[in-house]
C-alpha cells in the first residue's frame, strides 16, 4: 500500500486530515518484472560467447558491447562506447553497413547477413551479421550479433585450392591415373 496524506483547513478553520490509500500491489509486480527481465538480458548479452553490440541505429554509436566484441575486433570498452563503426574503421565496405540499416529499418530484423570487419590491428574478420531492431527506452536501437566465421572460410578456402591441385594434377599427368571402388573393383574416376 502507498498513502499520501495532507493537513488542510476549511473554510471555517477547522484543519483536517485528508488522505489517500493507493493499492501499488500490481505496480510493484510489473516493476520487479521488469527488473528480472533487464537481468536476464544483461546476463545473457554479456555472457554469451558470440560477439553482441547495441548501436544507435540512425548515428551508429556504439551503446554497449559484450566482452567476445571487444576480443573479437580488438579494441578496449573506452575505445568503442560512444563511436561509431565508421569512426573506428571496422568496414571493409562502409556501404555495406548503410544497406544493412535500411533492410533493418524496413523489415525489423535480418538473420546472417555476411560482412567483412577490420580489426584494430588490421586483421580481416569474415563475420555472419544478425541484427534486430529493438526500443531502448524511448529511442529505436539495433542489437547486433556477430558469428566470425573466419576460420570456417579459410578452411573452406584452402580445401578448394587443394581441391583444384589435385584436380589440376590429376587431369594433366603424364601418366594413367584410375580411381577404383574398393569393394568392387569398378573405375569411378580416371584421367
Amino acid at each position: 500500500m502507498e498513502t499520501r496524506s495532507a493537513v488542510v483547513c476549511d473554510s471555517a478553520g477547522r484543519t483536517r486530515l485528508v488522505g489517500q490509500i493507493l493499492d501499488v500491489d500490481e505496480r510493484k509486480k510489473a516493476e520487479a518484472a521488469l527488473r528480472e527481465s533487464e537481468e536476464r538480458f544483461f546476463k545473457a548479452f554479456h555472457a554469451t560467447p558470440a560477439a553482441m553490440v547495441i548501436s544507435d541505429l540512425e548515428t551508429g554509436r556504439y551503446i554497449d558491447v559484450n566482452e567476445q566484441a571487444l576480443r573479437s575486433l580488438k579494441f578496449t570498452r573506452e575505445e568503442m562506447i560512444g563511436h561509431t563503426s565508421n569512426e573506428l574503421g571496422i568496414w571493409e565496405d562502409p556501404e555495406v553497413r548503410t544497406r544493412a540499416v535500411t533492410k533493418l529499418q524496413n523489415e525489423g530484423s535480418f538473420r546472417e547477413f555476411p560482412v567483412r570487419f577490420i580489426t584494430k590491428y588490421g586483421d580481416i574478420l569474415d563475420v555472419l551479421w544478425s541484427a534486430e531492431l529493438i526500443t531502448l527506452g524511448a529511442k529505436k536501437v539495433m542489437l547486433s550479433l556477430l558469428f566470425d566465421v573466419t576460420e570456417r572460410k579459410r578452411s573452406e578456402e584452402a580445401l578448394l585450392l587443394s581441391e583444384t591441385r589435385y584436380r589440376t594434377l590429376f587431369e594433366t599427368a603424364n601418366d594413367a591415373i584410375m580411381i577404383l571402388n574398393a569393394n568392387s573393383l569398378v573405375i569411378v574416376d580416371c584421367n
